[in-house]
This record gives structure tokens, C-alpha cells and sequence, in this order.
């Protein structure tokens, strides 16, 4: 074994001194390990102890491996937030540990390595660590101790989990599992069902009229966690997740149905207009019966903001029934996962299924233990939608249409520049351009400029 480092290496730390060494010599003790260099990185407000190791062998889960045998021996503010093991130490020309050569830790590469929840149990989490750390955005992969969580705050957040889960998990459970993509899995394994709403409070806080956004064709509005995001914290965000996403519930049918039962749940949180409204894609034709269901009912609409919908039409490329396969390929379009066309056509639908949710987990789409049963929910909830947006047929607004839509445009270019809602509305429609296609219009880059236009809808500016 080698120590590496001498005893004055001594650094402050969210008001405790350390001793660098100290951690260096309990590291170089583990069996597997040859080398070990603790320092301290600051970057913004975001300051903690990264370790960096050469190994004598291989070894599997290292971070958590080597956070439980320094915990066996040090206190818990002298475990380093991040193990990151290099094939050799870099060194000056002198020979010492070249400190500065060393790579940044993964905990610091927060913003670029950004993963959003991927379900309700893991959007509720980033909520109560976001509020807890005092920092955003969080993602589903960030360490709590690498964000500056320490034992105070680790108690306050339990509480809230606790709180809000209704179940109870020792303290010992965060140190074990510290990020919320592993919280939550433990989450969904225990915890009780709580009562379903389809309204999501993606961005409650602010003191500005909330804005509704319903969900699109696929049914989930994790989608606009980024928009939320970008929107800011003056502006309460509220979504319409799909019915029929949980178990026993089925999909409507048409979209006036889904408007009826959405509206339900907007005006439960708010009694009284105006209203403001959105949604994208198929949430854009929801969000368009809903505001004429208001107006029947004699309230205001403010704001009716469509994101690159179209009025269905008969010109539009229909699936055939039974093309699964297609409606796979359509409903991950945009995302990292890579799939075949042409192979899935050759499975049944019950293994393109499993096939999807296999490369879907490579590139964390889907948590690890997602199923088939609920892989076939979210699936036959989008094969729904899809169906109910062909058939929808307008009513007429009276009011002006905000309809953001995407430069960039594919199959559809031959619809009008409206995307055909001037018929469908006494007081026109207000165009802006937004970059992308309507696929990635929701992703960076494009989204930052969507949301800076969404602003001076929701005079925000």
C-alpha cells in the first residue's frame, strides 16, 4: 500500500477542518486500492471532497463500496462526495501528486449531466431536494452529500419524504442510497398508494396566476419540467397528466372527455378565471377544448397557448391499427434511444415492449424497475391519444390563439401557416417562431428560447 500526501494538507470545509491525509491513508488501507489523493474542488457554490484512486484490482459499485468503509472510520464530513478511479496518478515534473491535474469530479458536472425525472415518485423527490438543498436543478443521478448535504439536512429531508410518501425510512437509507434515482426505487417498492390527480405541480410557487400545460400524445408531463424550469419561480406551472398512466384506470376515448375531466382538476385549484392554458402537440387540442368548456361556462381565458399543434386533418398520416411498431418509433423519436423499424416489425407486440424498455434502461429513459405492465399502460395510453386527437373536430374559440410553432418542418409542410386554427377562432392567431422541429422544440437549446417567448405570453418580462 502506498500513502500518498503529507499531514498539511488541511482544508475547511462547510465549517469543519480536515485533514486530507487522514481520508488518504483510511482509503489506502482498502484491499483494492494502491493509490488514493483526496482534495477539495469549488466550483460556484458548489464546494466538496472528491477522491481520486488507482486500484489493485477491480471492484464493483466503488462509490458505494468506498463510502461504506470510510464511514466505518471517519466522520461523515470527511467522506468525499465522489471516488473517481484513474489508471495512474498524474505528477509534477518533480514527481509529487500533480493536484491540479486531476479531473473534475462527476459531482460537478451537474448542469451538463442534468438527467429529469422520469416518473411522479422521482419528480416529488427533486421537488423536496431542491427545497431542502436550496439548489436547482437537481437530477435524478446527483449524490446528496456532493450537492452539500450533510447530516442536518439529511434529517429535514426524510422528514419530507416521509411526509409526503407516508412512509417512514431510517436515515441509514440515504447514506446507502444517495441519489433519487435509487430513493425513488426503494420508494415504489414500499411505499402505499397515495391519491391519483391528473394535476402535477411541476412549479408550484409564485405568486403569479398559475399556468395549466396539458400533456401530450405520450401522457406524461415530465416533459415540461425544463420549460417549468426556464419559466422561473415567479410562475407556478402546473400539468394534466394523462388518465389511465396508473393501474385500473382507463384512457378516454375523445378529447371533449379528456377536456371535461381536466377541467375538473383546474378548477379545483383554481376556482375563478382568468385562465391560462397550453399544451404541446396533442395537450395543444385539449388545452383548446378546455378554454371553450370555460367559456361556456362563463369565464375568461387569458391566455390560450398552443405548442406547435395542428388541426387534425384528413391529410395527416394515420397509423394503421395494429402498427405498434410505428407508434415506437414516433413516441421516442427524440430520444438517445436507437430503434429499428424494420426489427420490431418482427416481433410480437408484447416483445417489442420488452425490446424498447431493454434500450430504453441503457440510456436511463426508464428506471431500472419498470415492467411490462406498466410499459403496456403508457403504451396503450399513446395509442389512445393518438386516436382521439384524429378524431377530434374544433369547436370555435372566442378568442385569440397563441400558436408557438416549430421553424423547422417535416411531413406537415404543406399545412397552413396557422397550422389551420384561423377558422376555429373569432379573434385570429398571434404566430411566433420558435426554433426546432416538433420533436426537440422541448430540448436545449430550443426549449430556452420557447420559454423567453412563453414569458411575454405570460407577461412575465
Amino acid at each position: 500500500m502506498n500513502f500518498l500526501g503529507r499531514l498539511d494538507h488541511q482544508i475547511k470545509l462547510r465549517g469543519f477542518r480536515i485533514e486530507l491525509s487522514e481520508i488518504e491513508v483510511n482509503l489506502s488501507q482498502h484491499e483494492v486500492v494502491k493509490e488514493a489523493v483526496v482534495v477539495l474542488h469549488n466550483q460556484e457554490d458548489n464546494s466538496c471532497l472528491a477522491a481520486y484512486v488507482t486500484l489493485a484490482m477491480p471492484i464493483d459499485e466503488l462509490n458505494a463500496n468506498m463510502r461504506s468503509w470510510l464511514k466505518a472510520r471517519l466522520p461523515e464530513n470527511m467522506i468525499p462526495a465522489s471516488f473517481t478511479v484513474l489508471d495512474k496518478l498524474p505528477l509534477t515534473p518533480n514527481g509529487k501528486i500533480d493536484r491540479k491535474a486531476l479531473p473534475t469530479p462527476d459531482v460537478l458536472l451537474t448542469k451538463k449531466n442534468y438527467q429529469i425525472p422520469r416518473d411522479a415518485v422521482e419528480l416529488r423527490l427533486v421537488q423536496i431536494w431542491e427545497s431542502v438543498l436550496d439548489k436547482r436543478p437537481i437530477g435524478i443521478s446527483d449524490n446528496f452529500f456532493g450537492l452539500g448535504g450533510h447530516s442536518l439536512i439529511a434529517v429535514r429531508l426524510m422528514a419530507q419524504i416521509e411526509q409526503q410518501f407516508k412512509k417512514h425510512l431510517p436515515l441509514a437509507t440515504l447514506f446507502q442510497n444517495t441519489t433519487i434515482e435509487q430513493l425513488a426505487t426503494i420508494l415504489r417498492k414500499q411505499v402505499d398508494p397515495l391519491p391519483w390527480s391528473s394535476l402535477v405541480a411541476i412549479q408550484p410557487k409564485g405568486e403569479k396566476p398559475p399556468f395549466f400545460c396539458v400533456h401530450p400524445a405520450g401522457g406524461n408531463v415530465l416533459c415540461y419540467l425544463g420549460l417549468a424550469q426556464h419559466l422561473g419561480k415567479e410562475q407556478p406551472f402546473y400539468g394534466l397528466q394523462a388518465f389511465g398512466m396508473e393501474a385500473g384506470q382507463v384512457p378516454y376515448t375523445q378529447v371533449i372527455d379528456m377536456a371535461k375531466f381536466y377541467l375538473d382538476e383546474v378548477l379545483s385549484l383554481q376556482p375563478e378565471g382568468p385562465y391560462q392554458l397550453g399544451g404541446w402537440s396533442l395537450g395543444g387540442l385539449v388545452a383548446f377544448e378546455i378554454a371553450c368548456l370555460l367559456q361556456a361556462k362563463g369565464e375568461s381565458v387569458s391566455l390560450l397557448a398552443l405548442l406547435d399543434t395542428p388541426v387534425p386533418s384528413s391529410t395527416q398520416e394515420h397509423h394503421g391499427p395494429g402498427d405498434d411498431a410505428q407508434l415506437l418509433v414516433d413516441l421516442f423519436a427524440e430520444e438517445e434511444i436507437s430503434l429499428s423499424l424494420e426489427h420490431l416489425r418482427q416481433l410480437t407486440p408484447e416483445k417489442q415492449l420488452n425490446y424498447v424498455i431493454e434500450q430504453g434502461k441503457k440510456v436511463n429513459l426508464f428506471p431500472l424497475d419498470i415492467d411490462l405492465t406498466q410499459a403496456q399502460r403508457l403504451m396503450n395510453v399513446y395509442k389512445t391519444n393518438v386516436a382521439a386527437a384524429n378524431r377530434y373536430e374544433p369547436n370555435t374559440y372566442r378568442g385569440k390563439i397563441i400558436l408557438l410553432q416549430a421553424t423547422e418542418r417535416g411531413e406537415d409542410i404543406s399545412l397552413e401557416p396557422d397550422l389551420g386554427w384561423g377558422v376555429y377562432t373569432t379573434e385570429g392567431v398571434d404566430i411566433i417562431q420558435v426554433p426546432g422541429n416538433h420533436q426537440n422544440m422541448m430540448k436545449s437549446p430550443q426549449i430556452e428560447i420557447l420559454a423567453e417567448q412563453l414569458k411575454v405570453c405570460l407577461k412575465l418580462d
